[in-house]
């Protein structure tokens, strides 16, 4: 019974600052206006490097990337 009550305890603490924490970890948005992918080409083993600008669809063989 002593072992399932520390259980209990040492779980609910540990939540309580895990949602603290989580809370915590916020970040402001990146202002980056293109992102930089690089593909790599399974048949020929070549990689391609591309740019991708925001609201702009790129595609990469089958993939589609926006």
């Amino acid at each position: 019974m002593r072992s399932v009550l520390t259980f209990i305890a040492s779980f609910g603490a540990s939540l309580g600052v895990s949602m603290v924490l989580a809370e915590m970890a916020s970040a402001a948005p990146i202002g980056n206006p293109v992102a930089i992918f690089s593909g790599l080409d399974k048949i020929t083993g070549r990689i391609i490097t591309f740019d991708v600008a925001i609201d702009e669809t790129v595609q990469f063989g089958a993939l589609q990337i926006t």
